[in-house]
């Protein structure tokens, strides 16, 4: 399972949340706290679950689209939020964007992170045909986006350097009677203000 978040973040009263595009950094209540989404994923039964995070975004050029947390600083990453992403719960994955002090510089074309993710892919994560029992290739990616972040924050006289945490379960022996997952049932998901609920 690879779940994307592209967005804002922050960490407010010690505690780190992602912003959907209706929340108010005033109200804690409307955001989704990052806590939340770990739990989520330790539940998951999936083999390899990963969570990218491409946060804490700012553009050089036209500066911050919203209001930032903090009026002292750029919108970089906090450390208290740079503490949870190093602690993910058991078998989950997390690789964000940046780290502590820095932010995802966000280009004329978008995010540089993203670009440099598209980039990366293009090239071919992987080698030959994948078996089932064959992890998705974080790894190596997140060293491919790297090399190309380096590149595009180095334009802007940025530094910024992505970085996965926490590991993967085992990968179980295929079980070629196991029945596959059930379709997703788009009627049953919904969006609030401050969780994705799938029911």
């Amino acid at each position: 399972v690879v779940i994307l978040f592209a967005g804002h973040a922050a960490f407010l009263e010690d505690k780190s949340y992602l912003v959907p595009i209706d929340g108010n950094l005033q109200k804690p209540e409307s955001l989704v706290p990052l806590k939340w989404v770990y739990d989520q994923l330790a539940k998951c039964q999936a083999q390899q679950k990963v969570l990218i995070l491409d946060v804490f975004r700012f553009s050089p050029s036209r500066g911050f689209e919203r209001p930032s947390p903090s009026s002292e600083t750029d919108g970089a990453m906090p450390e208290g939020f740079d503490k949870d992403v190093l602690n993910p719960p058991p078998g989950v994955q997390i690789w964000c964007s940046c780290q502590k002090e820095q932010n995802s510089v966000e280009l004329e074309r978008g995010s540089a992170f993203l670009q440099a993710l598209s980039y990366a892919m293009q090239g071919g994560a992987g080698t030959g045909i994948s078996t089932p029992t064959q992890p998705i290739p974080i790894e190596g990616m997140v060293t491919k986006v790297n090399e190309r972040l380096k590149t595009l924050a180095a334009a802007e006289k940025r530094t910024q350097v992505s970085r996965l945490t926490g590991k993967t379960t085992e990968i179980a022996l295929y079980n070629k009677e196991e029945p596959l997952a059930p379709p997703i049932d788009r009627k049953s998901t919904r969006l609030n203000s401050s969780h994705l609920v799938i029911s």
